[in-house]
């Protein structure tokens, strides 16, 4: 009996079958790409991990052979597709994004208090957080308040007060440095400031966060009961008042996304 001869690579391609899984995985790879930059990751539990799906996004594509879903699903990828153009070829995002952005004249304060970002492992700012710390260190430097606050996050990040004061010391700054107990979100930050603010006597602060965060952080901030001043820090990503480039524009409608969820969650919570 002579063995069933070796089938080609090619011969296994044109199985319809087989051709329609491959390109069905493709297709729901590309569709949870996708997803990620229209801001998926604004949902918490996908924040981190969201790459960690592309894998079962593509087997899900891959599973969906039969005519009435391949259509649902190419229908569904045609829709991203159109937003992410609409996204980054026109100023659809601009008047909602520049909506986020508080900047109040500033009076001189008795601190300036920082909402952290992203700490690095070894204890080093990320860009966001130095964005925002650079913009305290205007601040300070002005002479507009006597002291800087900064947020410890949760564990396991450490605390990046000795990255802060070797900066300060750096550029000359002698300004007294305060570290709040550990927070989880923005909340957190203001209860904390708030509680430090009553033990330091202070009756006036001035807030520096990321520009499309302020809005919401001042409100966070007035609820508790601080008089608070909002002072933007400048983004390398994009410019909040041109968005001129297609993938600024991507990146504003992401945090855009974001702060409308946080907005709404916080809102529902009465923190706002």
């Amino acid at each position: 009996m002579n063995p069933s001869p070796p089938v080609s690579a090619s011969a296994w391609w044109r199985r319809p079958r087989l051709r329609a899984r491959a390109s069905g995985f493709v297709l729901g790879v590309l569709i949870w790409l996708a997803l990620g930059q229209l801001g998926i990751v604004a949902i918490p539990p996908l924040r981190h991990h969201w790459e960690c799906f592309l894998l079962p996004a593509g087997a899900a594509g891959a599973l969906l052979i039969g005519p009435a879903a391949r259509r649902l699903v190419w229908a569904f990828a045609g829709i991203l597709a159109l937003a992410l153009v609409l996204i980054t070829a026109t100023p659809l995002v601009q008047p909602g994004v520049r909506a986020l952005v508080r900047e109040d004249p500033l009076l001189p304060a008795d601190a300036v208090v920082v909402l952290g970002s992203w700490i690095e492992p070894n204890g080093a700012p990320s860009r966001e957080s130095q964005e925002r710390l650079l913009r305290a260190y205007e601040l300070l430097a002005a002479g507009m308040a006597p002291c800087l606050v900064v947020t410890r996050l949760p564990e396991p990040l450490p605390s990046y007060v000795p990255a802060v004061r070797a900066q300060m010391q750096r550029i000359g700054l002698r300004h007294p440095l305060h570290e709040t107990e550990r927070v989880r979100n923005t909340h957190d930050e203001a209860v904390v400031a708030a509680k430090l603010a009553r033990r330091e006597g202070w009756r006036r602060v001035i807030l520096v966060t990321g520009a499309t965060h302020t809005r919401r952080g001042g409100a966070l901030f007035e609820k508790v009961g601080l008089s608070v001043q909002c002072a933007p820090s400048d983004d390398r990503a994009y410019e909040v008042r041109a968005l001129q480039s297609p993938f600024g524009r991507l990146a504003a409608y992401r945090r855009w996304l974001w702060e409308s969820i946080g907005w709404h969650v916080y809102r529902r919570r009465g923190w706002i």
